[in-house]
C-alpha cells in the first residue's frame, strides 16, 4: 500500500493541514467529536470525507472529489469497526493536525 507521503509532497501534505485545520474550526468538528454520539460521528465523517476528498482532488492527487450525498452513502454503510478505524483516524487529524492515516487508510474510496 502507498503512503501519504508517495501521493504528497512536504509542501502539500503542510496544505492539506493548513486548509483541513480551517475547514475543522468552520465545522466546528472538534466540538463535535467531543460529543461522542454515532449520528455525530457519521455527519462528522461524512463531512470530514467531502472536505479531504475536494482537498486532494484540488492538489490533483484524485481526479473527482464525494458529494456531500456521497459521502453520506459510504459513511452509511461502514459497520462498527471500520466506523472506530474513521474515527480515530478523523479524530488525529482534528486534533493533531495529521491526516494522513485517513487517507492512506480509505485510499480506495479516494
Amino acid at each position: 500500500m502507498k503512503r501519504a507521503a508517495d501521493y504528497l509532497s512536504e509542501r502539500r501534505l503542510n496544505m492539506l493541514k493548513a486548509n483541513m485545520g480551517y475547514l475543522s474550526e468552520m465545522g466546528m468538528w472538534q466540538r463535535r467529536i467531543e460529543k461522542d454520539v454515532d449520528s455525530e460521528w457519521r455527519g462528522l465523517l461524512a463531512d470530514v470525507l467531502t472536505c479531504i476528498t475536494r482537498e486532494l482532488a484540488d492538489m490533483d492527487i484524485i481526479t473527482a472529489s464525494q458529494s456531500g450525498q456521497q459521502a453520506h452513502e459510504i459513511v452509511a454503510q461502514l459497520d462498527q469497526e471500520e466506523l472506530e478505524e474513521w474515527k480515530i483516524a478523523v479524530r488525529k487529524g482534528v486534533e493533531n493536525g495529521d491526516w494522513t492515516d485517513l487517507i492512506e487508510h480509505r485510499m480506495d474510496f479516494f
